[in-house]
């Protein structure tokens, strides 16, 4: 959150504050009205804040699992190229003995 979000979101908080006193002690009705712009502020960004948490949460466990996937991908790769030198190896032994004889 950066101080621009934080100085506006205590900015709301304090008016809030204000306009409820004034709403419930005066009875106010434009207070109450300015009471819940000031509130549905506050809301709408508590509420992108916790969305955006879950957001990063959730891009960060797909990370998590690309490199996952890119590790086993790495490990099958490897072990297909030591089965073709196996196959290889064992490819040319008979080719070897024949010609020993």
């Amino acid at each position: 959150m950066s101080k621009k979000d934080t100085f506006y979101k205590k900015w709301h908080e304090f008016w809030f504050d204000w306009h409820q006193v004034k709403a419930y002690y005066y009875g106010s009705k434009r207070h109450e009205r300015a009471m819940n712009k000031h509130l549905n502020y506050i809301e709408a960004k508590e509420k992108f804040e916790a969305d955006e948490a879950v957001q990063l949460t959730k891009n960060e466990t797909d990370q998590e699992k690309v490199e996952v996937i890119e590790k086993i991908e790495d490990v099958e790769v490897k072990e297909l190229k030591v089965e073709e030198e196996e196959k290889q190896e064992t490819n040319m032994l008979p080719v070897n003995l024949e010609a020993e004889r």
